[in-house]
């Protein structure tokens, strides 16, 4: 792993020396345990994949204001830099086409966290502005169509975190309490209380039909119909992506370095050498994808 650390850290100043090296290849042909820098710019909150996993979405400052984009993997060209470690073409040679959209052109307001909305082609987002006393205002959350390529508001306040139950409704922590999670019907635009805590809530993301919540005192799954609350990890997780796979938890470790925690041992398996966050899933469970700040990028390593 130790090797890795040095190719992400040399890919991040010295991509244009591998040119030469261009290969042609899909990303599901990658091997087990392969990295893949998809793409070479900043990135604030979080990505995620859409349905059939043909697109991550992201955000990005690089048009000079966080902007939503959203980059075609499906079909992605990827040069061999070295063994176990690939970058997308477009990263190496100019003339290679960019797979990457720019979905939002805000100037004024900024652009985060986006979430794909379930059984869709729309991703949801939340937005606000910021005045020249760098006080923020205005927030809301809204919901892009690629198809109609409108974005329209769904919700006016603050929210903290926010995932799908199904394309109608959607949980939430409001900003101003972080110890209740509520629920919003996106079609009437009501809000009811779906779970109250004695704890904060610093992590929520809906995995599988069941709501997975990250605490103070550890990791929680809670039923979506009967509410009751499981622990599944007593440790220390940092960030806001969880997922749960055959008793996994993928989530990102103290460091921080994305990793998974195998619930029936409590074993801990680091899954990048970097300082990278976020992990998400792809929906088949076969990829995962970090924000990285040492290789200042989208890396998806193959998991299955």
């Amino acid at each position: 792993m130790k090797n890795l650390v040095i190719i992400i850290t040399f890919l991040t100043f010295n991509l244009n020396s591998f040119s030469q090296l261009k290969l042609d290849i899909g990303l599901t042909q990658l091997g087990k345990e392969d990295i893949c820098q998809i793409t070479r710019v900043s990135h604030d909150s979080w990505v995620d994949w859409s349905i059939n996993d043909d697109y991550i979405v992201y955000i990005s400052p690089q048009s000079g204001n966080n902007n939503l984009y959203r980059i075609k993997i499906a079909d992605l060209e990827l040069t061999k830099v070295q063994s176990g470690f690939y970058a997308a073409s477009y990263l190496l040679d100019s003339l290679a086409k960019n797979p990457t959209e720019q979905i939002t052109f805000e100037t004024e307001r900024t652009v985060e966290c986006p979430v794909i909305v379930p059984n869709s082609n729309k991703v949801a987002y939340r937005s606000y502005f910021c005045n020249e006393s760098y006080e923020c205002l205005d927030f809301d959350l809204r919901i892009y169509d690629f198809k109609t390529k409108e974005s329209k508001t769904i919700f006016k306040e603050e929210m903290y975190l926010f995932d799908f139950i199904d394309s109608e409704r959607l949980l939430f922590v409001p900003h101003n309490n972080d110890s209740i999670i509520k629920e919003l019907n996106i079609k009437t635009g009501k809000t009811s209380t779906f779970k109250t805590f004695d704890f904060k809530v610093t992590a929520l993301q809906i995995d599988s039909g069941k709501l997975l919540i990250n605490s103070s005192n550890g990791i929680y799954s809670i039923d979506l119909i009967k509410k009751d609350l499981e622990k599944k990890y007593s440790g220390k997780i940092f960030a806001t992506r969880l997922t749960i796979v055959d008793q996994k938890l993928v989530a990102t470790l103290p460091g921080p370095a994305s990793g998974i925690i195998d619930l029936n041992t409590n074993t801990e398996t680091k899954l990048f050498n970097a300082y990278d966050y976020e992990p998400t899933l792809s929906n088949d469970n076969k990829f995962v994808a970090v924000i990285s700040e040492r290789a200042l990028g989208i890396l998806i390593k193959r998991i299955k």
